[in-house]
Parts: structure tokens; C-alpha cells; sequence
């Protein structure tokens, strides 16, 4: 049976590879530092990523995925801390040695017909299911990459945004999301210097939002607000996902795109 391969990007934070330190032992082989070959790092499983790809996470992440010996693909934003719900006090949270019970999880869905899982968003998390099916992503995706594939989504189709447009697109095409609300994973800080941070500006933004949006036109919204902030940005505009619309006329109820568009 396919193993799933685990792929952290990253640039620019060299001696800040915090989602590394919960890497546990028994899962180092499968874990791979995506970066710039002129970056030090001390991990031993590193692939360079190709130079036109740097400054672009859509296409790193592509990249990553058309380059992986396994259809079960994983990866993780480079500056994580993992925390598990407490079982009976859900608004308590818990943080974990290492992050390999949830490693563990995302294969064994994958293994088990999921083609898009993640973890719990760390905000209002005491609030989700211990399993959920729609949503937004949170740091994290762990895909079937051939059936993205067969289904002709690619995280390359938008520069930023592009963990919101695939598992929308996901949805679209008339399968689950799966996520886990029992795992939790927390950034270091939305805009961190390094990272997509390197080239983002409010600008960009607000350019994915409107892209999203031509992606999407039946579950994004945006509403216009000089003062409105994305990721500590001025974007002017607000932005709405109706992940909740998408999975109920898709998912549920069993329309897909193709059946619309035939």
C-alpha cells in the first residue's frame, strides 16, 4: 500500500524551522525541507526547490506534488506548533511532544478513499466535530494527488490563495474534505518575515481574492471596506468562503460541476 510522503516548503527561515522540532523519529525518512538550494538547514531529507518556482507557493507546491514517488502527499507550513484537544474540556488544549498521531490519522484516511485532509483551525476550535467535512484549511493539506490530478486541480492556478481554491475545488467536484478537530496546529505569527511573506503585499491579496472569486463565483463573496485587513495587510476588501454551501450542493446533495456545466 502507498505511504504518505510529508513535504515542508519554506524560504528564508534558516535556524526557524519550528514545525521540524515535532517531527517525530519514526516518521523523519518521510519528511522532506523544500527550499532554495542556497539555504543551510540542519535536517537531513531536503530537496531544492527549482528557481522558478521561489516567491510562488502555487507552484512549490505543484512542484511538490508532480515530483512525489506516492500518490499520498503531505505538507505543512514551515513554523508550527501542534496541540491536541483535551477529551473532556474541550476549550483546553494540550501540546504534543511530536506530531505523529496525526501523521499517522492523515495516512490512514488517505489509505482509507479521503482525497483532502487536514487539521483543526486553532480558532474557536473547541467548537468543531472530531471528524468534520467542510471548512477552512489550517496550515496543512494532505492530498491525493492523482485524483486531483484526473479532476484537473492544481495549487499552480493561483499564486496565493491556493490553499482556499483547492479544497474548494475539491468540494466542487463532489468529494468530503476530512478533518480532524481533536489536532490543532498554531503559526508562529500570521506574516512572519520569511515565507510567502517575502514577496506578499496587500496588493497581491487582494489580486487572489478577485482570483478566487473568478474560480469561484458561487461560494466567494467579496465586499468592498477601505479598511479591511487580510493577514495583517490592507486589502480594502472582505472576503467570504461558503465552504458550508459548497460541501451541502456538492457533497450532500450529490451535484458536481461537470453535472451543472452538462
Amino acid at each position: 500500500m502507498n505511504k504518505l510522503m510529508v513535504y515542508i516548503p519554506s524560504l528564508k527561515r534558516e535556524g526557524k524551522q519550528y514545525t521540524l522540532e515535532s517531527i517525530p523519529e519514526r516518521w523523519k525518512d518521510r519528511v522532506f525541507l523544500v527550499c532554495p538550494k542556497e539555504e543551510k538547514h540542519d535536517w537531513p531529507n531536503r530537496i531544492d526547490v527549482p528557481e522558478e518556482c521561489i516567491g510562488n507557493i502555487g507552484k512549490t507546491r505543484q512542484w511538490i506534488l508532480d515530483q512525489a514517488p506516492t500518490p499520498y502527499v503531505g505538507q505543512f507550513d514551515d513554523d508550527l506548533t501542534f496541540y491536541k484537544r483535551d477529551a473532556e474540556k474541550k476549550t483546553k488544549n494540550h501540546k504534543q511532544a511530536d506530531c505523529g498521531e496525526f501523521l499517522d490519522l492523515m495516512e490512514k484516511w488517505l489509505q482509507d478513499g479521503d482525497v483532502f485532509c487536514g487539521l483543526s483551525n486553532s480558532f474557536m476550535s473547541h467548537e468543531n466535530d472530531e471528524e468534520y467535512y467542510y471548512g477552512k484549511p489550517s496550515h496543512s493539506s494532505f492530498v491525493n494527488r492523482d485524483y486531483l490530478a484526473s479532476k484537473g486541480i492544481r495549487y499552480d492556478a493561483m499564486r496565493y490563495f491556493e490553499d482556499f481554491h483547492v479544497p474548494l475545488a475539491v468540494l466542487e467536484s463532489g468529494k468530503r474534505l476530512h478533518y480532524t478537530g481533536e489536532h490543532i496546529a498554531v503559526e508562529k505569527q500570521a506574516n512572519a518575515p520569511g515565507g510567502c511573506s517575502t514577496t506578499r503585499t496587500g496588493d497581491n491579496n487582494r489580486e487572489a481574492m478577485f482570483k478566487l472569486r473568478e474560480l469561484h463565483p458561487k461560494y466567494v463573496t467579496l465586499k468592498e471596506d477601505e479598511e479591511a485587513k487580510n493577514q495583517n495587510l490592507v486589502v480594502g476588501v472582505k472576503m467570504r468562503i461558503a465552504f458550508a454551501k459548497a460541501y451541502k450542493d456538492n457533497v450532500i446533495s450529490g451535484e458536481t460541476l461537470d453535472e451543472f456545466f452538462s
